[in-house]
């Protein structure tokens, strides 16, 4: 039930980086480049939330999130 809610939550996140991507930005250099950055701010939240212990859950999130990415 956990895994499930955490893909949930990831699908979520894919769902609304590539919702705000696309709305808030007119071309698509600006919307790749909205995805980039995504995923460095990605990078950084798992480092931070490894460091204090809660990064294996973060990690399934992260993974369902750009399995939605790449679909």
């Amino acid at each position: 039930m956990e895994l499930l809610i955490v893909a949930i939550i990831g699908a979520g996140c894919g769902y609304m980086s590539i919702w705000t991507s696309v709305i808030l930005n007119a071309t698509v250099e600006e919307r790749v480049r909205s995805l980039l950055l995504g995923v460095i701010i990605d990078i950084i939240m798992l480092a931070l939330f490894s460091i204090i212990g809660h990064g294996f859950i973060f990690s399934w999130m992260l993974i369902f999130k750009y399995l939605l990415l790449v679909s």
